[in-house]
């Protein structure tokens, strides 16, 4: 059985300041998010589903092209309420 981690990633972060899953932290520039996903990776999920905002899309296709050879990304958007 693969397990499937389903992330909310489409807040403002307006406490945070800035986008906080764009945060770069690491020392090459890895961000708040690709930490979380390697916690995950490490407790054995397989698969990650990412609720993002449309303006995120190109951050989730090159999270998709880094972590590619480690999981399953996938990515939908959230749709902003009328």
């Amino acid at each position: 059985m693969m397990l499937t981690l389903v992330v909310l990633a489409a807040g403002l972060s307006s406490r945070f300041g800035s986008d906080k899953t764009r945060h770069h932290v690491g020392p090459n520039g890895e961000t708040l998010l690709e930490y979380s996903i390697n916690d995950a990776i490490d407790a054995g999920f397989q698969k990650f589903l990412l609720i993002i905002r449309k303006d995120s899309v190109a951050f989730a296709k090159s999270l998709q092209s880094r972590l590619s050879h480690k999981v399953d990304l996938d990515w939908i958007i959230q749709p902003l309420p009328s």
